[in-house]
Parts: structure tokens; C-alpha cells; sequence
């Protein structure tokens, strides 16, 4: 059987890799990581899979979480949560949890929510699948590049079976034009 880290490792290389080998790796480690168990994950405690690097400018895998994923046994339904910073994404998912001290949140104007963090709830879904929530860093925080908020973007895309566009303001052009540029920046429909 695959080390989930050895089908992760490129990923930590920033997403060089073309789309489609991308999501053929995450694919991938979705399955060794659903096919493994040992231990219970417990519910409604977030814990971070991906971290920047201290540039912000790729991501890095993080072991202690990913051994924690690998310990869950049974399908997932996982739903993404992504959006400008500070828009209320961390906030949204401790409403979903019924609980506001799962997911921390920002008091300050710095952005609180770095790399992506995962959370088992004890939802399930039509199909049978565990609901789980993925919190991530939110877009265009102060001094971090447009290709880390790609990256963050393809990340939740490419793994959640449901991705929610979370914003504090309406959802007009320039948002949809920002989400455009997102996706052109990460290079996923060449």
C-alpha cells in the first residue's frame, strides 16, 4: 500500500504538477487515506492538514494531521469552505457545528485561519458518507500572493465534494471575476 505522504509530497512542491495529475494525485490519496483505519478521529475537533510556508508561498503537508486522517475508516463527505479573509468562513462552520470555540476565529485585522483544517462532525449525508468541514486561509490576506490564494482555492476544490463561496458582501462581478482569476491562476481548466 501507498505512504499517503509519498502521494501528497508533490503537492508540498506548490502545485507544479499539470491540473489533471493534481487531481489524480489527491484522488488518489482520498482513497488510501479512507481505505486505512485504526483509531476514532474525534468529532468537532479542527485539525490542520496543509500549512504555509513561512513565505507563503506554497504549502506544506502536515504529518501529525494527515496520521490523524488516515486513522478514519468509512466514506467522507467533505464540505470545502472558501472566501476572502475575514469573511465569516470559520465563524460559518462553527454555526454548522453548533459550537463557537471549534474552529478559532479572528479578533484581530491579521488573518486568523492558516493552510487548511478539517473537522469531523457527526452529520451525515444522504448517501451514508460522515459530513467533515474543510476551514480554509482566506483570499487576499495583507502581503500574501494571488498563486498562494490559487493554491488554497485548488486544494478545497479538487478534495470537497461541496464547496461553499462564503463572503460577507454580495455575491457581484468583481467577486466572481476574483474567483475567475482564482481559477486561471491555478491553472485548472487548461
Amino acid at each position: 500500500r501507498a505512504s499517503p505522504f509519498a502521494l501528497l509530497s508533490p503537492l508540498a512542491l506548490g502545485l507544479r504538477l499539470p491540473a489533471m495529475a493534481v487531481a489524480a494525485r489527491l484522488l488518489a490519496l482520498v482513497a488510501v487515506l479512507l481505505g486505512t483505519a485504526r483509531a476514532e478521529v474525534p468529532f468537532n475537533t479542527p485539525f490542520q492538514v496543509v500549512r504555509p510556508t513561512p513565505n507563503h508561498s506554497s504549502m506544506v503537508a502536515v504529518t501529525e494531521g494527515l496520521g490523524l486522517l488516515a486513522q478514519h475508516q468509512g466514506r467522507i463527505a467533505l464540505v470545502s469552505v472558501v472566501g476572502p479573509y475575514h469573511s465569516g468562513k470559520s465563524f460559518l462552520l462553527n454555526a454548522l457545528l453548533q459550537d463557537t470555540q471549534a474552529f478559532q476565529v479572528g479578533k484581530k485585522t491579521s488573518p486568523e485561519t492558516m493552510g487548511i483544517w478539517l473537522c469531523r462532525t457527526n452529520l451525515t449525508a444522504s448517501d451514508g458518507s460522515e459530513v467533515w468541514l474543510m476551514d480554509s486561509e482566506g483570499f487576499f490576506g495583507p502581503g500574501i500572493d494571488e498563486g498562494y490564494d490559487a493554491k488554497v482555492f485548488t486544494v478545497a476544490t479538487l478534495v470537497g465534494a461541496h464547496v461553499v463561496y462564503n463572503t460577507v458582501k454580495v455575491i457581484d462581478q468583481q467577486a466572481v471575476g476574483l474567483l475567475e482569476m482564482l481559477i486561471q491562476r491555478a491553472q485548472l481548466f487548461r
